[in-house]
């Protein structure tokens, strides 16, 4: 089975078998989109690329200026697009009921405007589903550094299964893959995933659902990176100039001048 990536969307052919070498590959795939993922969230955060510049002599200023547009556009957009919480109703007065219960128990105001923001941030966002202990259906959020759903490589893409797994030291692997019938605990390294304990998957659907800003998965943001990167080096050279400017003294050499320097 081959494992392909087009736009940061893993591809597999549909052929009825999920296995653990399938899913290492699939990992192994996913490994290569994170850089990309956490400089998104670099550049919302602030830890823009003048902090890392090279240093200049010592005698020289250094400012390390950064205007963070990155984190003004997402949150701009966010507030534009979901600023107003989303209204679920239902013509049946009991469906509605047991509709305001859900969202106020599982506080899905705000769950959608934090998958709306990393939506802005990443390009894409994952809704999870899971049981509590009384099972009760529970909904959160999950950006896509760790999580991700593969599709089937035809023209239609439908969902085959998903991935949530975290990475530790010597790049040991654990987490989860859910398909439409079972949910599967998953360890190991990146390329020797194991898979352990089994349980059925009462959703009879992926647990896991991606949300998308766009076909090509970019972040709103993506394609001003330069430009808030220019913006920070000339704010910080023109201090820089400004600083040397105000620290410098002339020094004239063989010739008479009065009190006024003239």
């Amino acid at each position: 089975m081959t494992v392909t990536l087009t736009d940061d969307k893993i591809l597999i052919s549909d052929d009825g078998v999920i296995t653990a070498d399938v899913v290492s590959q699939a990992i192994v795939k996913h490994k290569t989109l994170v850089a990309g993922y956490k400089e998104d969230i670099d550049y919302y955060k602030g830890n823009h690329k003048i902090k890392n510049k090279k240093a200049k002599a010592e005698f020289k200023p250094d400012y390390r200026l950064m205007v963070n547009f990155a984190k003004y556009i997402v949150d701009t957009y966010t507030a534009y697009f979901i600023g107003i919480p989303i209204k679920v109703t239902h013509e049946t007065d009991e469906v509605n009921e047991f509709i305001r219960i859900f969202r106020e128990n599982n506080d899905l105001e705000d769950n959608e405007y934090e998958l709306a923001k990393i939506m802005a941030i990443y390009g894409h966002a994952y809704e999870f589903l899971s049981q509590d202990e009384e099972a009760n259906t529970i909904v959160t959020y999950a950006t896509p550094i760790n999580t991700f759903v593969v599709y089937d490589n035809t023209i239609y893409e439908r969902p085959l299964f998903a991935v949530n797994y975290s990475t530790g030291d010597k790049d040991v692997i654990s987490g989860d893959v859910f398909t439409f019938d079972e949910h599967i605990e998953i360890s190991g390294t990146t390329t020797s995933i194991s898979f352990g304990e089994s349980e059925m998957n009462i959703y009879q659907g992926l647990p896991i659902i991606e949300y998308i800003e766009n076909q090509e998965r970019q972040s709103v943001f993506e394609n001003v990176k330069s430009l808030i990167d220019a913006i920070n080096t000339t704010l910080s050279e023109k201090m820089n100039d400004v600083d040397a400017l105000a620290d410098a003294y002339m020094k004239i050499l063989g010739a008479e001048l009065d009190d006024k320097g003239l």
